[in-house]
């Protein structure tokens, strides 16, 4: 959904930047300025690129919506956990990564100690070679593979 997202407000801006319209980065200056604009008849668009922007704007708007409510869905799924909310004691750890974490793990008794789940999920101390001092920066990929679940998963 958020590529979605994305793909449409880049197809949006790529349409008015053909007519020579600009508009600023970010889904906010989008949100407030295209609205006016495709209602503006002193834009110097057709009334065929109107309604293609209207539609555009229709799909984007939805996709927002969709976007929101599963981030409400996660946040509802967070408070209503236990596992999550102790997950969420952990710096670092908010509602996304627990709620990925919980539902990635499922029966944390499969692993025999903690640290066999801190392994798994890519928390291990990695050795910094030029100190040779162990770091807790884990396993990035790990981390973002884990995160993105939830996301998928609904």
């Amino acid at each position: 959904m958020l590529q979605q997202r994305l793909a449409l407000a880049n197809q949006i801006r790529g349409l008015l930047l053909d007519r020579g319209i600009e508009i600023a980065q970010g889904f906010h200056a989008l949100r407030t300025t295209l609205p006016a604009l495709l209602e503006d008849d002193d834009s110097g668009l057709t009334p065929m690129l109107r309604d293609l922007g209207r539609m555009l704007l229709d799909m984007w708007n939805r996709t927002e919506a969709t976007i929101d409510q599963m981030n409400n869905r996660i946040t509802c799924m967070s408070r209503d956990s236990e596992l999550c909310r102790r997950l969420q004691t952990i710096a670092g750890i908010g509602v996304l990564l627990s709620t990925a974490i919980v539902s990635a793990v499922g029966d944390a008794s499969a692993f025999r100690r903690a640290r066999d789940l801190a392994a798994w999920v890519g928390l291990v101390p990695q050795h910094a070679y030029h100190r040779r001092q162990a770091t807790s920066a884990g396993h990035h990929q790990a981390r973002e593979r884990l995160s993105a679940t939830p996301l998928r998963a609904g």
